[in-house]
């Protein structure tokens, strides 16, 4: 809708895929956006001018002018979109360090989970999910590369073997535990067959040993553990807020980073294989 200065409505148009041409004697106006097309926002009202000779001038942001023709831009309309980091069995994880890039690889958006949904705004477009470093006891997820459309339907374009799920505006990340790895106790002993009443060892005998595996019990106590337990969570607490240094650089090495990250990799298969030593310790019990 066009008003004059004093407020007077003196036309409403509707846009089309073709230039409006309109008639205004000169003098001062205003533009008033009453309907936006689906997935933009309104445009700010916003005043104009037009001189004698028919040019136009404004200084709003969200129109230009060229001589004669005044262009009004309509911003896409940001979405509310929910994304979830949680484990196998659905709960919500917290520590995980998170990063939303567009198609430029910029970050335009990122956090640490804190254990509950996280809600950020995106424009419709493309973009990447990166887990800058992971919860300590589960694997990091690779790039998972989605989409936003005009009206915030979340669709992922490339899960890249990560478990991940859409459904409406919500994105659910799926962290999987570090594998556990459970050693088998193995012991060595020497079989020989003997003479009943020489006692020589004789040769030439085909025997088969037939079984099953017993456990035995532990010699590292839970208390023990435990106290490596704390020493590696300090370990992993120190090795995040280097790496967390590192990105923040202003100039980023990229093979520190991967260092460093891979050290935290290592220190979390480590408290995996504890937790593991430690439930075998309470099961024996």
């Amino acid at each position: 809708m066009v008003s004059d200065v004093n407020g007077v409505k003196l036309e409403n148009y509707v846009t089309t895929k073709e230039n409006l041409k309109v008639q205004l004697a000169a003098g001062e106006y205003t533009f008033e956006e009453n309907t936006t097309p689906a997935g933009y926002d309104v445009v700010t009202t916003f005043t104009f001018t037009v001189d004698g000779t028919g040019q136009v001038t404004t200084t709003s942001t969200e129109a230009k002018t060229n001589g004669s023709i005044l262009t009004v831009i309509d911003q896409a309309k940001k979405h509310d979109i929910e994304i979830s980091k949680v484990g196998l069995g659905g709960e919500d994880i917290a520590g995980a360090q998170i990063e939303i890039r567009d198609t430029a690889n910029q970050v335009v958006n990122k956090w640490t989970s804190n254990g509950a949904v996280q809600t950020i705004s995106l424009l419709p477009g493309v973009y990447t999910f990166h887990e800058i470093a992971t919860p300590t006891g589960y694997v990091k997820v690779t790039a998972i590369t989605f989409a936003i459309s005009k009206d915030g339907q979340v669709y992922i374009l490339n899960g890249d073997g990560n478990k991940v799920a859409s459904d409406q505006n919500t994105l659910t990340v799926v962290d999987e535990a570090v594998a556990k790895q459970v050693e088998t106790p193995t012991g060595s002993f020497t079989i020989q067959k003997v003479d009943a009443v020489t006692n020589a060892v004789l040769e030439g005998a085909i025997f088969s040993v037939t079984g099953k595996v017993t456990e035995t019990n532990s010699t590292v106590d839970s208390s023990t553990i435990d106290r490596e337990l704390t020493r590696f969570n300090e370990e992993t607490a120190t090795l995040q807020a280097e790496l967390e240094t590192l990105q923040k650089a202003e100039k980023v090495d990229e093979a520190l980073i991967n260092e460093v990250q891979a050290e935290l990799d290592l220190v979390n298969n480590k408290v995996a294989s504890l937790f593991s030593s430690k439930k075998q310790i309470s099961n024996q019990h």
